[in-house]
């Protein structure tokens, strides 16, 4: 969480974190903030969800046969 939250920009993240570090092992976030983050969870999946809409990406690595070679050989010569 701590590499996630700057270049996603997710400020509330140090509260949680702080949270976590200073809180009971156990603990447990109060009514409003559960909605809060579920709020916060819902539109980052959905962004998520859009921004794979949009990735140009292939489902699959065409580069699969090779990394696996790559893998082989070295797992063989060490």
């Amino acid at each position: 969480m701590i590499d996630l939250r700057q270049p996603a920009k997710l400020t509330y993240f140090d509260e949680l974190i702080r949270q976590k570090r200073t809180g009971p092992e156990k603990g447990t976030l109060n009514a409003s903030d559960q909605r809060f983050h579920a709020g916060k969870c819902e539109r980052l999946t959905k962004e998520l969800g859009s921004a794979y809409s949009q990735s140009s990406l292939p489902e699959m690595s065409s580069a699969r046969s090779a990394l696996n070679d790559l893998l082989v050989r070295l797992r063989l010569w060490s």
